[in-house]
């Protein structure tokens, strides 16, 4: 049996505007086990964000709970979600929220970096990651000197660099 990585039961999200509820999310539930692909497809505004963001304890629920290899994430507080996000997730935008001061190798060590991982350590990884997602000649230029894709690896580089 897999180990289950994603557990959600009784999920829900409202959102209140103006005195109406608008329910976006009802009694979802989605078990994802280790080694396991999901996708999750729907029409705008069909609450596809919301649920990932909740996911990555980016949002909270109205109703249910989330559990990622085990932990609560629903129950965290916002320090501990932030912790745990760090060490254990790897989330890539729609938006790329690159740092447009920083090179793209600095964009990718710097979580690492503010992880506690040693700088040099860091800056292999982030230097290894880059040439990953073919962008090692591009290290040293910035996000505005970069194409969409381009910048669209260097978020993805940026997620791994913990090693999610």
């Amino acid at each position: 049996m897999s180990e289950i990585l994603v557990k959600i039961d009784g999920l829900e999200k409202t959102f209140e505007s103006g005195g109406e509820s608008l329910s976006i999310l009802k009694g979802l539930d989605l078990s994802v086990a280790k080694g396991e692909k999901c996708v999750i497809v729907g029409k705008s505004g069909s609450g596809k964000s919301t649920l990932l963001n909740i996911i990555g304890g980016l949002a909270d629920a109205t109703a249910g709970r989330v559990l990622l290899s085990g932990s609560d994430v629903s129950s965290m507080n916002e320090a501990r979600r932030t912790a745990f996000r760090q060490k254990f997730l790897g989330l890539v935008f729609q938006f790329h929220y690159l740092l447009k001061d920083f090179t793209a190798l600095e964009n990718v060590f710097l979580p690492a970096y503010m992880a506690g991982i040693p700088k040099k350590e860091a800056m292999e990884r982030a230097s290894s990651l880059l040439n990953d997602v073919g962008l090692s000649d591009r290290a040293g230029h910035f996000p505005s000197q970069l194409s969409g894709g381009e910048r669209q690896r260097v978020a993805v580089a940026r997620s791994l660099v913990n090693e999610p």
